[in-house]
């Protein structure tokens, strides 16, 4: 197959990530007016917890490391066609740059922090059932490990490297096995929870799970898709793995905040229909699953109420 050129390879990279970081960006400042209109209804300590969740730190720290790494890239960008650079393709082939180490740092961080929240989704969608996180958390581990060894083989790149072969095809195959086995692993148990329980729900009435899930489903597909598209790029040793990876970490920003965005839509619209019914009937889950805590209605604002329909 033709390779694409590093350099052109390198320019698409950066084009694609401000692009998915733009839309990123936009959903984020969309999210944080979710949640302040949300906190309208709260005064005092009350509000401040609820804002203040580990969730919510979570997708901060989040946005700060895509934050990192986009602008990263753009300065990568102005070094290579600066003045001070008279050829883009040995800056960019120069993968022990200082910048290049920031950037994967970015990347690493923006993964680990991804990943933990998954893992808090599943550890919150069964209960809090410790047992059923320990695989994730020793691939996200794994992946943490590979990535920092990445970064170190990496600043000791040189021009007769490639990081398609050797020990670097092996570093980065490794971080691939386990960001996806993460990915696959915390999808499919949240996936059979909440089809479980919607097996028992909608035949009552409710179909706030299958929204529910579909918005897990969805985002999952995405980061899943494009995941694949990296893996299967760089195992073919194309250059067009620079775009995939360098848009991974924007990619695990949108389908976080998607996530978040579509469910208090839910919830809000349920909300809505719980103070137009004179009687309802709900099945709450124990767990609050965006602060990790057990907590009951009046104490927590992203309990999750599931409507059946008014009583007859």
């Amino acid at each position: 197959m033709t390779q694409i050129s590093l350099v052109s390879a390198s320019l698409a990279a950066v084009a694609s990530e401000l692009l998915l970081y733009g839309i990123y960006l936009a959903l984020s400042f969309f999210y944080i007016l979710l949640i302040f209109q949300r906190q309208r209804d709260f005064t005092g300590a009350s509000k401040v917890l609820r804002i203040v969740s580990p969730v919510f730190i979570g997708m901060s720290g989040l946005w700060l490391v895509v934050t990192g790494h986009c602008i990263v890239s753009v300065v990568r960008l102005f070094l290579a066609v600066g003045p001070m650079e008279a050829n883009a393709n040995l800056f960019y082939s120069d993968f022990s740059h200082i910048t290049e180490l920031v950037k994967y740092g970015f990347f690493t961080a923006s993964i680990c922090i991804g990943d933990v929240l998954l893992i808090h989704r599943v550890w919150a969608v069964w209960g809090f059932n410790a047992h059923i996180i320990i695989l994730p958390i020793l691939t996200m581990m794994g992946f943490a490990a590979f990535g920092c060894g990445f970064i170190y083989q990496l600043s000791q790149f040189t021009s007769k490297d490639s990081l398609f072969t050797g020990r670097f095809h092996m570093w980065g195959t490794g971080l691939c096995v386990f960001t996806q086995c993460t990915n696959f692993y915390t999808t499919g148990f949240i996936w059979y929870k909440l089809w479980s329980t919607s097996r028992v729900v909608e035949p009552l009435g409710g179909s706030s799970l299958a929204r529910i899930i579909r918005a897990f489903l969805d985002s999952a597909g995405l980061f899943a898709a494009w995941g694949l598209f990296h893996v299967i790029s760089y195992q073919l040793g194309s250059n067009i793995q620079f775009v995939a990876i360098d848009g991974l970490p924007a990619i695990v920003g949108l389908t976080n905040i998607l996530i978040f965005i579509r469910l208090r839509l839910d919830f809000a619209e349920h909300s809505t229909q719980l103070r137009g019914s004179a009687v309802t009937h709900t099945i709450v889950f124990s767990p609050d699953l965006e602060s990790g805590q057990r907590a009951s209605e009046a104490e927590s604002e992203s309990l999750k109420v599931l409507l059946i329909g008014p009583s007859a």
